[in-house]
Formats: C-alpha cells, sequence, structure tokens
C-alpha cells in the first residue's frame, strides 16, 4: 500500500471519529409538550440532569438547556437546544418569568 493511501486512510478514519459522537447524540426534548418537564424533573439521565442548571445573565433568572454532548472534549455543545426552561426566576426576570416557564422555540 502506498504512502499517500496510507494517508488517505488515516485521514478518513480521523475525520469519522470526529464527526461520529455528533451524529449519535439524542435530539433535545420539546419542553412544551404535555409532561415533559415533571418527567424532566426526574429523569436521572437526561443531559444535564434538572438541577443542573445556568445562570442567564443579570436577568435574576436561572434555567436548564439541553446538551447535545457534540463536542469529544468537554461534552457541553448546546448547538441544537433552542428552548430554555426556568428553574429559578427571582428580581428582575420574575417580573416577566415564572418558574416552569419555556422561552425559544422547538425545531
Amino acid at each position: 500500500m502506498s504512502r499517500k493511501a496510507r494517508i488517505y486512510i488515516l485521514n478518513l478514519v480521523a475525520v469519522t471519529l470526529l464527526v461520529l459522537p455528533c451524529v449519535l447524540t439524542a435530539a433535545p426534548p420539546d419542553l412544551t409538550g404535555a409532561g415533559v418537564i415533571e418527567a424532566l424533573k426526574t429523569d436521572g439521565s437526561a443531559s444535564p440532569v434538572y438541577a443542573q442548571t445556568y445562570n442567564l445573565g443579570a436577568t435574576g433568572l436561572r434555567g436548564w438547556i439541553h446538551i447535545g454532548g457534540g463536542s469529544p472534549y468537554d461534552g457541553t455543545l448546546t448547538v441544537d437546544s433552542r428552548q430554555i426552561l426556568v428553574t429559578v426566576a427571582s428580581t428582575p426576570g420574575s417580573a416577566v418569568m415564572a418558574v416552569d416557564d419555556v422561552t425559544g422555540f422547538h425545531q
């Protein structure tokens, strides 16, 4: 086998290993569906679990965001997530949003 053929095969394997984790990730849940939020609160295999939330800036809100795990390095790729579930609502955000409100859209 020529050197050029070996390099081509190695490149093909490398690209496959980099792309495969992105293809195998679960689709984000539609948080507006009936019973989805209640199920998420008790699902220990959710990505991330319900208790793991993110600060939403200076809004006084914290929220749950689906993590697709597409990055093999840190597992925090949220590119497919289009909805945020509000888990904590304090001032000033509590004037507009409440706990378990969903913002965004589902594709």
